[in-house]
C-alpha cells in the first residue's frame, strides 16, 4: 500500500511538529513577584506644645527687677521705716484709674510685689471701678477663689495665678469720710522669700 505524496507530506510535517515540541526546552512558569512590602511613613514626633509663658508683672513692673531697674522705669521714693518698699505716683504702664503704687524689692530676689490703689471716691464710682477690675482679672486669670479668708475688706483673691506662692488680691478700703479706694495687690512667686527677709 502506497501513500500519496500529500499524505506523506502531512505525516512528515506532523512528525516534525511532535519532534519540535518534544525537544523544546521545558520552561517553568515565571516566579511570582516578591510580596510588596509597604513601608510605614516615617514617624514624625508631634511638636512639643509651646511652654506657657507666665507674665509675672503688673503696670510695667516685672518680678525680680532690682531697685535700679525699677527706678529706671519709674522714679521710686523709699517709704519711711521700710528699706524694701518704694512708692511712686506714676508707673511705667499708666492706668488713670489708679493714682498710687508701691513695690517691694528684695535685695536677694528682686521685685516681688506691686500694689496699686485708686484715689478716694464716692461708693458708686468705687463700685464701678471695682466691677471693671474684677472683670479684667477674671478674663485674665479665670474665676477668683471664693474664699477670701477673714479679711473683711477683701473682695476677691486669685490664688496662684502665676505659680506656687503667687496671688492677686482686690480690696475695697473705706475711710471715715464715706469714700473708699480700690486696691489691687500682686504677690509674685518670689514673695514668700521677700516677706521672710
Amino acid at each position: 500500500m502506497s501513500l500519496s505524496n500529500s499524505v506523506r507530506g502531512q505525516l512528515v510535517v506532523g512528525l516534525l511538529t511532535i519532534t519540535a515540541c518534544a525537544t523544546a526546552p521545558v520552561s517553568s512558569p515565571p516566579p511570582p513577584p516578591p510580596p510588596r512590602v509597604l513601608e510605614a511613613p516615617p514617624v514624625v514626633a508631634a511638636p512639643a506644645p509651646a511652654p506657657v509663658v507666665v507674665d509675672e508683672g503688673a503696670f510695667g513692673f516685672k518680678k525680680g527687677m532690682t531697685v535700679a531697674q525699677a527706678n529706671a522705669v519709674s522714679a521710686l521714693r523709699i517709704l519711711p521705716r521700710n528699706s524694701n518698699t518704694f512708692a511712686m505716683r506714676k508707673f511705667p504702664v499708666d492706668d488713670p484709674r489708679f493714682s498710687e503704687a508701691t513695690v517691694v524689692v528684695s535685695p536677694k530676689v528682686g521685685l516681688c510685689r506691686v500694689r496699686v490703689s485708686s484715689a478716694p471716691a464716692d461708693p458708686p464710682k468705687t463700685k464701678s471701678l471695682l466691677d471693671s477690675v474684677m472683670g479684667e482679672l477674671t478674663g485674665r486669670h479665670g474665676a477668683p477663689d471664693p474664699d477670701v479668708g477673714n479679711d473683711p475688706t477683701a473682695r476677691a483673691v486669685w490664688a496662684e495665678p502665676f505659680g506656687v506662692g503667687s496671688s492677686v488680691w482686690v480690696y475695697e478700703a473705706k475711710d471715715s469720710k464715706g469714700t473708699s479706694t480700690v486696691v489691687v495687690d500682686y504677690l509674685f512667686t518670689n514673695y514668700e522669700t521677700c516677706a521672710s527677709e
